[in-house]
């Protein structure tokens, strides 16, 4: 009910597009858990995806493709350092899982036309979790062939602010991925 009042709200004001976090272990009440106390993993984070939780997002997407609004869809947010979002997770996962997990979700929204994915998160190129980033995106869009995709860099590095405000997605990858 309070998403629904949310999101016509943000239709009300003219809002077409919101950020949301898929999953989140930090900006919520009891993270990682969601308002119905359901996880989004039933095992080891990215893994054995709790069919519950993942019911409640598909009907989030759907209900803001009904108000006209476009989701902005992080997997995950990684965060610049192990107290803010899922680095930790991500550095500890294997290729193989992210990849899994990128197909997982690429899989289940290939068909949901209001989806631009954003990765990364804060993500810091210091703490060299880019090629798991690049095994999520990779997994994605082996399932999901039509929607944007971009990257949110990091205004920090090595824990140190950037000057100017941080890095630009270009500015983080040697040469632009395919998917970016």
């Amino acid at each position: 009910e309070d998403a629904e009042i949310y999101l016509a709200d943000r239709e009300s004001r003219g809002f077409n597009a919101i950020w949301v976090a898929a999953v989140d272990n930090l900006e919520q009440s009891n993270p990682p858990r969601n308002f119905y106390k359901e996880v989004p993993f039933d095992g080891a984070d990215f893994t054995n995806e709790n069919p519950a939780y993942w019911s409640r997002v598909d009907h989030l997407i759907k209900r803001a493709a009904a108000h006209g609004i476009v989701i902005l869809l992080s997997p995950a947010f990684v965060g610049y350092d192990s107290l803010s979002g899922y680095l930790t997770s991500y550095k500890e996962t294997s290729h193989a899982v992210l990849r899994a997990y990128g197909k997982f979700l690429g899989s289940r929204y290939k068909n949901d036309p209001n989806i631009i994915w954003v990765l990364g998160g804060d993500a810091d190129p210091a703490t060299l979790v880019y090629p798991k980033l690049v095994d999520l995106a990779e997994g994605i869009k082996s399932e999901d062939h039509s929607h944007l995709m971009t990257f949110e860099a990091c205004r920090y590095s090595k824990g140190e602010a950037v000057t100017g405000g941080g890095d630009s997605s270009l500015d983080v990858w040697p040469k632009p991925p395919i998917w970016l």
